[in-house]
């Protein structure tokens, strides 16, 4: 892997591993039957190590695609910089200059024909995107990046409940799974959880020094606005560190156009709440 000294530093020292069957972008795509000449443009959502690929192994002809305010401190110039020079080297860097809003977050319509959003979701880092794909004439996948990093932080709310109400099994389970010592609502009782009126989020985002959110306050902003997308029918919200979504979404080069006649969102949506998902963080241990 092409990591600079800081990254290769925390690989060492054991605080990552990479996974035995690990395969970075560039191998995916090829293995998929897509030649890395072919791409025109890599789209950062932003600039850690475990969201840009390897851009050394694209072609100068691939631009890349960055948000406004994404870091551009390179090794060896910064000796603790998280990029490298190869992360850009002979490859046209675009900074977006948003031109729409929508529902409430800047965004512009990449290819001109509303097939792609990039939407400014910043405060995890300053700059990062977050795209909207149209699968269907009427129905979008929203790629949140790291604009939050648990479904818990952006569920459940009332709008979503009308929507999408919590299956009866899970209703069940939860109210037992679910500590009331740290989490209550108002038809909550000691050591009996109702998931039905809680009228926000079981967790918060981190705003304390040294947390994963660079502007707690900005990440909070984004957050509310992805949330509406979230209540929506129409519209599967997909972050990159979401545990409940990995048993579901189907693999490279297979599709995931189909996710709404699929019945997909109603399958994941309140998996967190499942004590047995590896997503579940709401026991009293």
């Amino acid at each position: 892997m092409n990591y600079p000294p800081a990254i290769s530093a925390l690989f060492a020292a054991g605080v990552y591993s990479v996974p035995s069957e690990f395969k970075d972008i560039g191998q995916l795509l090829e293995q998929g039957g897509i030649a890395l000449e072919s791409i025109q443009a890599v789209i950062w959502s932003h600039s850690h190590f475990d969201h840009i690929g390897d851009m050394s192994r694209f072609p100068n002809t691939t631009a890349l695609v960055i948000g406004p305010g994404t870091n551009r401190e390179l090794y060896p110039q910064f000796p603790d910089g998280v990029l490298q020079t190869s992360d850009f080297a002979g490859h046209d860097v675009r900074k977006l200059s948003f031109e729409l809003t929508f529902r409430g977050l800047k965004a512009i319509d990449y290819f001109g024909d509303g097939s792609l959003y990039l939407l400014d979701t910043p405060g995890h880092l300053p700059g990062h995107l977050s795209a909207l794909a149209r699968v269907t004439p009427s129905s979008f996948v929203l790629l949140g990046g790291d604009a939050f990093h648990h479904p818990g932080q952006l569920r459940p709310r009332p709008h979503l409940q009308r929507h999408f109400p919590c299956p009866a099994h899970l209703l069940e389970t939860s109210r037992s799974a679910i500590s009331t010592d740290y989490f209550w609502s108002w038809g909550s009782e000691p050591r009996v959880f109702d998931v039905p009126s809680r009228a926000e989020p079981l967790l918060a985002l981190a705003d304390v020094p040294g947390s994963v959110y660079a502007d707690p306050v900005a990440a909070k902003v984004s957050l509310e606005k992805v949330a509406t997308f979230d209540a929506d029918p129409d519209f599967l919200v997909v972050i990159a560190h979401d545990q409940t979504l990995v048993s579901s979404l189907p693999y490279f080069p297979a599709s995931l156009n189909d996710w709404k006649a699929r019945d997909l969102k109603e399958e994941v949506m309140w998996r967190f709440v499942d004590e047995n998902s590896p997503a579940f963080v709401f026991s009293p241990v």
